[in-house]
């Protein structure tokens, strides 16, 4: 059983977007996989695909091999239901799972095919993309990949001691506070690491998903840029400060996602400014995305920043952190053309913002 999230393809009475599973028919421990992903994963409101496939003899195949293969599968028939044109069809069994829930929408896809991973194709592409981008990128605030198995869509990334800014900031397992200064050097790392995405040659790459799980901290604490499997290239010839391409689908995580993006399918290296000043925020309050903005924005106005900065850090520099906090707020205009350029306005910043922790530091020692 494969459970993804998917932005391509919508629920056909909605033409919303959601999840589509994929699961072989009459398998049984397909059944039971899909069984709990419906019970534990799938949210109040979310549109489900569900593509069941159905495999059918290869002729490729010998006698004893379909008999081996029919041997995993369970002698229960499928359901049938008419669809709205009246026509009867089988339905996979699990798909009583989905009937059941009335609060999610569902939509059956039956696949026939001689190999269940051709039903996989789009997770295959995707790891493929993460494994060509990957390869080429040499960075030390990328993440490193080690090694790849295609035939099983497996990747092998250098190990991160220190799990993710999302771990750290929300102290999972009660470890110790980022202190500020580590705060801002990992902005700034951050902020190089993205640089260099959309500097590639020959062609930009826009990450798409850039968020606090995203990066990892290895044993010493330096941040690095993971899980670049929805990065895009964009063509060379629409290639400058202002890049966009019109992409089909968008494809992200939900608050860090460019609201301009989301709406026209224009995509553009200030795509990614946008998901950095969602993260930014949470870097110095340690609170979740959802109306961070606002927050921060009334606390400006009000002067009242130090209230709703992350209080398991005593010792912030109020001023310093104030135009942090105004530089993540511009990152995250609504409008594109109002965000700052991250060569010339966003990473010089930064890098004062490193140097000032750097000497202080130094001073503390």
């Amino acid at each position: 059983m494969w459970l993804a999230k998917n932005n391509s393809v919508g629920i056909k009475e909605g033409g919303s977007t959601g999840v589509v599973a994929v699961a072989i028919d009459k398998e049984k421990s397909s059944q039971h996989a899909l069984k709990w992903a419906v019970d534990h994963l799938l949210q109040r409101g979310q549109s489900v695909i569900l593509v069941h496939v159905k495999l059918r003899p290869s002729p490729l195949n010998n006698t004893s091999s379909l008999h081996a293969s029919s041997a995993k599968l369970t002698q229960e028939p499928s359901l049938v239901c008419r669809d709205p044109e009246g026509a009867s069809k089988d339905i996979f069994l699990p798909f009583r799972c989905f009937c059941t829930r009335k609060d999610i929408q569902c939509q059956d896809v039956l696949i026939e095919e001689y190999d269940v991973a051709k039903a996989l194709v789009e997770y295959a592409n995707q790891a493929a993309i993460e494994v060509e981008v990957l390869s080429s990128i040499r960075h030390p605030n990328m993440v490193l990949l080690l090694g790849a198995c295609p035939e099983c869509g497996c990747l092998v990334y250098e190990f991160m001691a220190n799990g993710s800014l999302e771990d750290r900031l929300f102290r999972l397992g009660n470890s110790p506070p980022l202190s500020w200064q580590m705060r801002f050097r990992i902005a700034a790392e951050i902020g190089t690491g993205l640089l260099f995405l959309h500097q590639a040659k020959p062609e930009p790459l826009v990450h798409r998903d850039l968020k606090p799980g995203n990066i990892l901290l290895d044993r010493n604490f330096v941040s690095k840029i993971s899980d670049v499997g929805l990065a895009r290239l964009v063509p060379p010839t629409v290639a400058d400060t202002v890049t966009q391409y019109r992409m089909t689908s968008t494809a992200g995580t939900f608050c860090y996602i460019d609201p301009e993006y989301q709406q026209t399918g224009m995509l553009g290296v200030k795509s990614d400014i946008y998901s950095l000043g969602i993260m930014f925020l949470q870097l110095i309050t340690a609170k979740p995305p959802m109306g961070l903005t606002h927050y921060v924005e009334r606390a400006l106005e009000k002067g009242t920043l130090s209230d709703l900065l992350d209080p398991a850090v005593t010792d912030w520099p109020v001023e310093d952190t104030a135009e942090f906090a105004k530089l993540a707020l511009q990152c995250a205009e609504l409008r594109r053309k109002d965000r700052p350029d991250l060569a010339k306005v966003i990473l010089p910043e930064l890098n004062r913002l490193r140097t000032l922790a750097d000497e202080s530091q130094l001073v503390s020692q």
